[in-house]
């Protein structure tokens, strides 16, 4: 769910994805997003399609927002792959934190946010930026339904009770008043 631009280096998920498939043959990939001038989506179309894998893969380009929500509300695991780089690491990927809201178990790679949230939350699985660690898994959240069902109940509550907007907004505010408090006295 987001950006394909190329040099968020989304060709590892494909790639991951055709492991997944050698365990769980009926798996679809989603990809509900596109790049820049669709250049993007068409590689890695042809990445799938290189793989021979591209019939279990999905590419929408960009979509309403409902109808981006709507696969989201259908997936089985949902996945935040960030590429490894420091101009991303300062980041706060605002879809894995959506898809936690939404209730689904997550599979995200090392990044310092990700690793935290979900080291706190467990609403999903924290791997190395490992093609065949993210795609394993993957297989292990679809193999267990009634663990990612906890993981997403777990996403949704540590949202409810520390990311919402209006416990973030109550965050900011709160630090602020005291720097204000500080610098007065």
């Amino acid at each position: 769910l987001g950006t394909l631009a190329r040099g968020r280096h989304m060709e590892f998920l494909i790639h991951a994805f055709k492991t997944v498939l050698e365990k769980e043959k009926n798996a679809k990939l989603v990809l509900v997003g596109g790049g820049d001038d669709g250049k993007d989506e068409q590689w890695l179309k042809s990445e799938a399609k290189r793989l021979g894998i591209e019939k279990y893969v999905t590419i929408t380009g960009f979509i309403p927002q409902q109808e981006a929500w709507s696969y989201v509300s259908s997936a089985d695991v949902c996945v935040s792959p960030i590429y490894p780089a420091p101009i991303l690491d300062c980041g706060s990927p605002t879809k894995l934190i959506e898809y936690m809201a939404m209730g689904k178990a997550v599979v995200a790679n090392e990044h310092p946010e990700q690793a935290v949230v979900l080291a706190e939350s467990k609403a999903g699985l924290c791997v190395p930026y490992d093609e065949n660690a993210f795609a394993q898994a993957i297989v292990y959240i679809l193999g267990h339904p009634e663990e990612a069902g906890a993981m997403g109940r777990l996403g949704r509550r540590y949202v409810k009770e520390k990311r919402s907007y209006e416990v973030m907004a109550n965050r900011v505010e709160n630090t602020l008043c005291k720097l204000l408090s500080h610098s007065e006295s």
